[in-house]
């Protein structure tokens, strides 16, 4: 039903999500305490997301390239990213956040430097 490729893109996107929430945990006290919301980025937004075209997952023909996404987020590099390869398939994992601390972010999965999956967390 769905290729190596894909299964193994599918798990890699999960962990990195995870741990991805997982690292930040100990600054929520922080929040909670000052009360304060600090800007990283203002285009990780719901309607930047909402424009990120998906392609095929075990292609990337047809997503949106590294580069519009990038354009996308304000042309600022993500806060984190992790890149591979596997196969001959270039797979790389973007994160930018909205705020300092974590709390707001857009995750893109890529392969060949094509979007096919993408995630976000406290975004309205």
């Amino acid at each position: 039903m769905f290729s190596k490729t894909s299964k193994h893109v599918a798990c890699l996107f999960t962990l990195f999500v995870v741990v991805s929430l997982l690292g930040c945990q100990h600054l929520k006290n922080t929040v909670m305490e000052t009360d304060e919301t600090l800007v990283y980025n203002e285009s990780v937004t719901i309607e930047n997301l909402e424009r990120i075209k998906l392609g095929n997952s075990e292609t990337g023909e047809g997503g949106s390239t590294y580069d519009e996404v990038l354009k996308m987020m304000g042309g600022q590099h993500p806060a984190d990213r992790s890149e591979h390869e596997e196969n001959g398939t270039s797979i790389i994992e973007a994160k930018w956040q909205r705020d300092d601390l974590g709390f707001k972010f857009i995750t893109v999965t890529f392969v060949n430097e094509k979007a096919i999956g993408k995630f976000q967390k406290g975004l309205k």
